[in-house]
């Protein structure tokens, strides 16, 4: 059985509860936030704020955890700050029984898969990323770190899509594109063409609509 715990407390952490809960050999142990000031969130205790992480896991109170936080950039900067306060803690990925995964598709540590998600053969998904409701990454696609994936979205056969990127709801990519780091697409949009790093792009089909920097809000 493994133990885990969830860093921080959202809407985004219900849905990762709701995974876990539905995972065998998983228990939930509960919480770290630094402003949740409740004792419970979700029905799990708050333990206190992620610096009880190392305490947690050296009294065998937690075997892993996932860092529960929508935003890419400031789930970045959580799995840094984590690292520095336990820098032996397992991140554990959270994959819905829902979901599909293809033969040879990969899951990297810390990354969620949500209900009827589709990840097909040989697609690899990084660390640390999420995977929406009911997405479709099709075979031999590529998914960088730290990068999301919205409900509904499609992709063609072997896209490739960088670090820190955001695909917004419902927007396709065709096959073989490839996206570069800190990308944001924006809902709806269709990628027929390959898309530079740090672009802002919107549109059917997408076009870039203004450079932005790693860290610039997007939810």
């Amino acid at each position: 059985m493994k133990k885990v715990i969830l860093v921080g407390a959202s809407g985004h952490s219900k849905v990762i509860v709701d995974i876990l809960e539905k995972m065998e050999n998983i228990k939930i142990i509960g919480y770290l936030d630094s402003y949740k000031k409740d004792a419970t969130f979700f029905g799990y205790q708050i333990f206190g704020t992620e610096y009880k992480i190392s305490e947690l896991y050296k009294n065998n109170i937690i075997d892993c955890c996932i860092i529960s936080i929508g935003d890419n950039f400031i789930r970045f900067k959580m799995y840094e700050k984590i690292l520095k306060l336990e820098p032996n803690i397992q991140f554990c990925s959270a994959i819905h029984p829902k979901a599909i995964l293809g033969r040879g598709a990969l899951i990297g540590s810390g990354t969620v898969v949500m209900a009827n998600a589709v990840i097909n053969s040989d697609a690899k998904i990084g660390n640390h990323s999420i995977i929406n409701t009911s997405a479709i990454i099709e075979h031999d696609s590529i998914i960088g770190d730290f990068s999301t994936i919205s409900p509904n979205v499609s992709f063609g056969g072997g896209v490739q899509i960088g670090n820190f990127v955001f695909i917004g709801l419902n927007a396709s990519i065709k096959h073989y594109i490839i996206i570069g780091n800190n990308v944001i697409l924006g809902a709806n949009s269709f990628a027929n063409k390959n898309i530079d790093s740090n672009v802002l792009a919107y549109g059917t089909p997408a076009v870039k609509i203004k450079d932005i920097n790693l860290g610039d809000k997007y939810l």
